[in-house]
C-alpha cells in the first residue's frame, strides 16, 4: 500500500495540459472564504489552505484575483472542483462560464509572462 501511494503522488507524470504560472498574490474565494491562488491557467487553478469541506465535483461559485504585469485580474465564474489533496490543504478547480474576454486576458498574460509572480510550471521564466 505504501508503494502504491508512492507511485501515485511521486512518480505519476504530469497531467496539466495547459501552461500554469505561479502566483504569489493571488487570491481566489468560494464558500464564504478567500485563499491563496498556488497557480492558475486559463483553464483553471489550484489553491491552498482548503479544509476538507469539498470533493472532487462539486461545483462552486468563485471570486478570483489573478495579478498580472500591468493590472490586478477580478472576475466571478463558475467552477468544479477536480481535485482535493486534504493532507496538504490544496484544491485545484476549473473555469465553468468564463466570460471570453477573461479568458483571453488570462492567456495574454500567460504567454507574454505577464505574472508578478514571475515563472510558470510548465515552461521557462521569461527571460
Amino acid at each position: 500500500m505504501v508503494f502504491s501511494l508512492f507511485r501515485r503522488h511521486v512518480l505519476q507524470p504530469e497531467r496539466r495540459r495547459d501552461p500554469r504560472r505561479l502566483v504569489i498574490d493571488g487570491r481566489i474565494a468560494f464558500g464564504g472564504r478567500v485563499y491563496p491562488l498556488k497557480d492558475w491557467s486559463h483553464r483553471g487553478f489550484a489553491a491552498s489552505g482548503v479544509g476538507a469541506d469539498h470533493c472532487p465535483g462539486d461545483r462552486l461559485l468563485l471570486t478570483a484575483e489573478i495579478p498580472l504585469t500591468d493590472e490586478t485580474l477580478c472576475f466571478d465564474c463558475r467552477g468544479v472542483v477536480v481535485w482535493v489533496d486534504h493532507a496538504r490543504k490544496e484544491l485545484a478547480g476549473t473555469f465553468l462560464g468564463l466570460d471570453y474576454r477573461i479568458e483571453r486576458k488570462i492567456r495574454r498574460g500567460l504567454f507574454a509572462g505577464g505574472s508578478k509572480a514571475g515563472g510558470s510550471l510548465n515552461a521557462p521564466p521569461p527571460a
